[in-house]
């Protein structure tokens, strides 16, 4: 079974939680061999928190509600 690659999009949806679980993994194992990306979504994850703390609020969703 081959794998898809990693996309950009890819990237965006495990930031907000929106794969699938088998495809999560693949995400996380991309980032395991990956410190580029990892470095990226790690930055963008914390951004996440830290909005999340201004607005007081999860904001699940919110990188791939631009892809939309």
């Amino acid at each position: 079974m081959t794998i898809a690659p990693v996309t950009e999009n890819d990237l965006l949806a495990f930031v907000d939680d929106r794969l699938s679980l088998h495809r999560r993994h693949e995400v996380e194992d991309h980032l395991a061999r990956c410190p580029a990306d990892a470095h990226r979504v790690a930055a963008d994850l914390a951004l996440l928190e830290g909005l999340r703390v201004i607005f007081g609020r999860p904001l699940r969703g919110f990188y791939t509600s631009f892809l939309a």
